[in-house]
C-alpha cells in the first residue's frame, strides 16, 4: 500500500489516486471490498531477504520478493528483473 500510495502521489495509477482523494475511509473499503489483506512482516520474510540474490537493487521489491517465495505468492508487475529469481511466481502488469 505504501508503495501504491507513493506512486499515485507521483501521478501514476490514476485509479489508485482516485481512491487515496477521497480519503482513508474510501481506501479501506476498496480493500475490505477486494477482500485485500496485509501480509505482515515476518522474521522468516527477513531470513530469505538476506539470502536473496541480488538482482534486484530496490530493498522493498526485494522484500516482496522474499516475502512471495516465502508464503508462496505471485506477484504482478512488469518489472523484468523479477524474473531473474528462480522459484518465483510473476504475473506480468
Amino acid at each position: 500500500m505504501w508503495e501504491l500510495a507513493d506512486k499515485a502521489s507521483k501521478g501514476k495509477l490514476r485509479e489508485f489516486a482516485a481512491i487515496m482523494d477521497r480519503g482513508s475511509d474510501a481506501l479501506e473499503s476498496a480493500l475490505r471490498e477486494s477482500s485485500f489483506r496485509f501480509l505482515p512482516l515476518e522474521l522468516p520474510h527477513i531470513a530469505r531477504v538476506y539470502r536473496l540474490a541480488h538482482h534486484h537493487g530496490d530493498p522493498f521489491d526485494r522484500l516482496m520478493i522474499a516475502q512471495a517465495l516465502t508464503e508462496d505468492l505471485t506477484i504482478i508487475s512488469r518489472d523484468a528483473i523479477f524474473r531473474r529469481y528462480a522459484g518465483l511466481k510473476l504475473l506480468a502488469a
